[in-house]
């Protein structure tokens, strides 16, 4: 049974200049000393993404592209979760926590640590199902959290 569903849509453009920004605010970190920016310098990138996105990211051809996918998955999920966390009182929640990986299929799956795992199983979610496409200059995830449902369940075998 479905509980929750979450979208987000990220402009690949914005997400390109808000990697790219040093801390003061600038776009382009290190381009004025004749060498490729590094988004690591982003203030932004450092507060959203796990070191493991952004190990990944620097693998890319365009790390903006796949860094615009991996927040719109953290916006879908956090707008599965914000109820959950809005009835427990917490009035934020680090996006690092959140990320999806691919299965052998290609296809995402999200990732989650023990404390989010926990939240879910304490709302009754037992999973949260993911789609991700970039077109058109945008990456668009979507988030589906669900349960079994065992009422329906145990009342089909009668």
């Amino acid at each position: 049974m479905i509980k929750g569903v979450g979208i987000d849509a990220v402009d690949i453009s914005r997400m390109r200049a808000k990697i790219y920004q040093t801390e003061e605010g600038r776009e382009g970190a290190g381009k004025e000393l004749g060498k490729e920016p590094d988004f690591i310098q982003s203030p932004f990138a450092g507060h959203v993404f796990s070191d493991e996105e952004l190990t990944i990211a620097r693998s890319r051809r365009d790390p903006a592209v796949f860094l615009a996918g991996c927040f719109a998955v953290k916006e879908a999920v956090f707008k599965v979760l914000s109820p959950l966390l809005t009835q427990q009182g917490k009035p934020s929640y680090d996006l690092r926590r959140i990320h999806s990986n691919r299965r052998k299929d290609g296809s995402p799956q999200l990732v989650l640590d023990d404390d989010t795992r926990a939240l879910l199983k304490e709302a009754g979610l037992d999973r949260i199902d993911l789609s991700i496409t970039n077109e058109k200059g945008m990456a668009i995830a979507i988030a589906v959290g669900s349960t079994e449902d065992r009422e329906t369940e145990a009342g089909s075998e009668k």
